[in-house]
């Protein structure tokens, strides 16, 4: 584990200075965890220094930052399901200024959602994600095709290694006409089915 309580004490104190990062200001928690990161040899102890590098961007509300760690993380781990989807989730935030990263975020999505049905893993979270994507996007075609995919696999019983449960808030607060209210309704009838969580 790269990351532990004593990296996180550092971490706390660290963050509380700026300083010059490539030409920016940033957390000075992030040179320290540049030079962590230099240290990893294996694929996912990187990962989790990535992600705590993400993490911190975040806190110190530096978009364009947090995307640049998001494909960092994407080029580690190219085949792994979450941290494409954590792509696809940080290029739809940027897609309300930015065409290009909207289209690729929904690219992107539909990518990921292909990559867990091939192993049979994160399946109905990758489809709730991808409805919420679309719903922050706009795109009613992806969200109703996403509350389809997730009524259709829940049917299916299908058996799977990890999943998550279904997430009633994908319908909530809906734009008016953005999806049609049977689907909707056919959603929330399967939000109470046995078989919904994860095992």
């Amino acid at each position: 584990m790269a990351i532990n309580k004593a990296v996180r004490d550092i971490l706390k104190k660290r963050r509380r200075n700026l300083v010059d990062w490539n030409g920016k200001l940033v957390p000075d928690s992030i040179p320290y965890l540049e030079e962590l990161l230099s240290a990893q040899q294996d694929k996912h102890d990187i990962d989790e220094v990535l992600s705590e590098i993400h993490s911190e961007y975040v806190r110190a509300n530096l978009a364009t930052r947090q995307l640049e760690t998001a494909r960092r993380r994407v080029e580690n781990l190219p085949k792994d399901t979450l941290t494409n989807l954590a792509l696809a989730d940080q290029l739809s935030y940027e897609g309300g200024s930015s065409a290009e990263n909207a289209d690729e975020a929904k690219r992107l999505i539909v990518e990921v959602v292909d990559l867990a049905r091939r192993q049979n893993k994160w399946v109905r979270y990758t489809l709730s994600r991808q409805a919420g994507i679309a719903k922050r996007l706009g795109d009613s075609r992806m969200f109703a095709d996403a509350l389809r995919a997730l009524i259709t696999d829940v049917a299916s019983r299908r058996e799977f290694e990890v999943d998550s449960r279904l997430f009633p808030e994908i319908v909530d607060a809906l734009p008016d006409g953005f999806c049609e209210s049977r689907l909707i309704d056919e959603y929330r009838m399967v939000i109470d089915e046995p078989d919904e969580f994860a095992t």
